[in-house]
């Protein structure tokens, strides 16, 4: 089965046959967190072995089986095999952009282990899949390096779709 994806549509969110999985608390950005996790802070990550890391990067590091557990999900439901992210399952803060501030303080807190929450609501954009995630410190660490302080939602990559999967933008009827 092949995946099709509509680029024009935008993030699409998946569950039940409303679109959504249902739970008995959201905040007010419609999502449910309710499942406590751990990451833990890695600057710079090398993406495969041998290979240079990628400057600027902030992520945390989480349990694979997080990402493995919604993989499954998406695969049975619509039958077409995710690709693991390049550095597993993980959560990104800062996205390959200098920090503003506190250059000096780049690694600071490398290993340090800190604590999220995670939805159990699938998300995708065609090609990317994740859950979301809600966490403070990671908010605080963006603005302790001068980006937006407003952001504390994250997303936990899940898994990518493999390109030959992705057929484009379904024909007109």
């Amino acid at each position: 089965m092949k995946l099709i994806v509509d680029a024009t549509v935008g993030t699409h969110i998946l569950g039940s046959k409303y679109e959504r999985l249902e739970t008995t608390y959201r905040d007010r950005h419609g999502d449910a967190y309710v499942h406590p996790a751990t990451g833990i802070l890695a600057y710079d990550p090398t993406r495969q072995k041998g290979k240079a890391p990628d400057p600027w990067w902030l992520i945390a590091y989480t349990d694979d089986g997080i990402a493995a557990y919604y993989r499954h999900i998406v695969e049975k439901r619509f039958g077409f095999v995710l690709d693991r992210p390049s550095w597993g399952a993980h959560v990104s803060i800062i996205r390959g952009e200098e920090p503003k501030k506190n250059l000096d303080r780049w690694r600071y807190n490398e290993g340090l282990i800190t604590p999220f929450a995670y939805s159990h609501d699938i998300y995708t954009n065609g090609a990317h899949w994740w859950v979301n995630v809600d966490c403070l410190d990671y908010a605080n660490l963006r603005d302790f390096y001068g980006f937006d302080p407003g952001k504390r939602h994250f997303h936990l990559s899940i898994g990518r779709v493999r390109d030959r999967d992705i057929v484009g933008k379904p024909p007109e009827a």
